[in-house]
């Protein structure tokens, strides 16, 4: 029966369904045809068959035409060849151990989905889909580990995977993957990861714990994605993204980075809240348009953010201190617009912003309600001249080299004492009695509002040394 299903699906498919690949502007009718491939997978006409039960070996039950094989809890010294959509289940107490797995293209249209669960592979898990044209396929891999990582060995039309769906698996080596549609979700990964993404990406509550390259590679053409709540550990980079159209990168903690925490090229991203510590460079930004909203960056050996070109930039309430270099340099750019915006910069070994190149030049500058403190260098250095600077409401105190280079102060700005609560201690929120705090005129200054209040004496006592 699943036989003569399987051959009359794909002939069905064949003649309803162009050969040719579409057109980059159908991109819904794409979906849709996954969705009418997934239900077309009838549960009537589905077969499951148990391995060793009914066949010697994974192998067997997958050329037997079963639609799904439940595999139960033992070590198999095979590595299965699956050429077409199949369910693999396993079953038991312990996931069942599996020497590797090699996954090739089916032939035609078929586009049943192929799911996998409850699996560790111990050897090498390969893909190969050298299709020239696009057949949608979708993969799912759920509670799985991958000893050796996942290769995507060679790849054909983008669009012949359109889903890859990850989900809490553990990656024990470097892995790479090219499809539409990416989805990374509470999985465990050493090595690194390269994602060759064409249209969308989701990595959410994934821990990359360690490698000699970058943590998450992302390759592609005006992709867009979301990276939100990881864990990235003792990596070269942490995302390196390259040709993004729109990326949200938020909620991250990053550390120990031996290069840059997040580097990305392409025209927009949003970077919010991320905690970033201990890299060589926090954040480095070569984009159209990038805003960056609530990081924390400490501890830098370089600088804390790096902008190259700075086309559109709106730098709001982000705390960067005690790094080796500037909390924020600018090196190219022009005829760009710049908004530097209540941000605490402190104790960096350069200033707190920095343009340091010639090619920083002939820019809108607004830098409002920042505080630079106890920095080596100026609270504010301009190196090249620029369209217009504007200032207002900075608090520029106890910088190395004076207030601000460059550009004339303002008579808004101020050089006062913030009263951090516990700089020693990296809290950057401000006590009650700050002069900082309650100015009717500028607001909020710095990336922190009141944390801590002085010391109150509630009571006093009097006692007389006369006998």
């Amino acid at each position: 029966m699943s036989f003569f299903f399987l051959a009359t699906r794909e002939d069905t498919q064949s003649a309803r369904l162009p050969e040719a690949p579409l057109s980059s502007n159908l991109r819904p009718c794409q979906w849709l045809v996954v969705a009418w491939g997934l239900l077309t997978t009838s549960p009537a006409f589905s077969s499951a068959v148990t391995v060793p039960d009914e066949f010697a070996s994974i192998q067997g039950a997958i050329d037997s035409g079963a639609d799904t094989i439940l595999v139960r809890d033992q070590t198999y010294a095979e590595k299965p060849h699956v050429y077409r959509g199949v369910t693999l289940r396993g079953i038991g107490d312990k996931r069942p151990r599996i020497r590797g797995l090699y996954i090739s293209n089916p032939s035609g249209w078929l586009i049943r989905p192929w799911s996998v669960r409850g699996i560790d592979f111990t050897g090498r898990v390969e893909i190969n889909t050298g299709s020239p044209t696009q057949r949608l396929l979708t993969f799912s891999f759920t509670e799985c580990a991958f000893d050796s990582g996942f290769q995507h060995v060679q790849s054909g039309d983008p669009y012949d995977i359109a889903v890859f769906d990850l989900a809490h698996c553990r990656l024990g080596g470097p892995s790479d993957v090219r499809a539409a549609w990416i989805i990374l979700r509470s999985d465990t990964l050493d090595g690194g990861m390269t994602l060759d993404v064409t249209d969308t990406l989701r990595v959410q509550n994934c821990w990359f714990r360690g490698g000699p390259a970058a943590a998450l590679k992302l390759d592609g053409d005006e992709y867009d994605g979301v990276l939100d709540n990881n864990l990235f550990e003792d990596h070269t980079i942490a995302i390196k993204a390259t040709a993004l159209d729109r990326i949200i990168v938020s909620s991250n903690v990053i550390r120990r980075m031996s290069v840059t925490g997040v580097e990305l090229e392409g025209t927009y991203s949003a970077i919010i809240g991320n905690s970033i510590s201990d890299c060589g460079i926090g954040i480095s930004c070569g984009q159209l348009h990038v805003e960056l909203y609530g990081n924390v960056i400490m501890r830098m050996r370089t600088t804390g953010m790096l902008f190259w070109p700075a086309d559109r930039v709106r730098v709001e309430r982000n705390v960067v201190g005690r790094c080796g270099g500037s909390a924020i340099t600018v090196l190219s750019g022009g005829l760009g617009d710049l908004a530097f915006l209540e941000n605490t910069l402190y104790g960096n070994t350069g200033s707190g912003i920095e343009f340091a190149s010639p090619d920083a030049r002939d820019n809108l500058v607004l830098a409002k309600g920042n505080i630079a403190f106890g920095n080596g260098g100026w609270g504010l250095r301009i190196g090249e001249p620029q369209r217009s600077v504007t200032l207002g409401c900075n608090d520029w105190f106890g910088n190395g080299f004076g207030a601000v280079d460059g550009a004339p102060s303002s008579p808004e700005d101020l050089s006062v004492d913030p009263l951090f609560c516990d700089v020693a201690s990296e809290d950057v929120r401000l006590f009650s009695d700050s002069p900082l705090v309650g100015s009717a005129q500028c607001g909020q200054i710095g990336a922190r509002g009141i944390g801590c209040s002085p010391p109150i004496l509630k009571a006093f006592y009097v006692v007389s040394s006369r006998a």
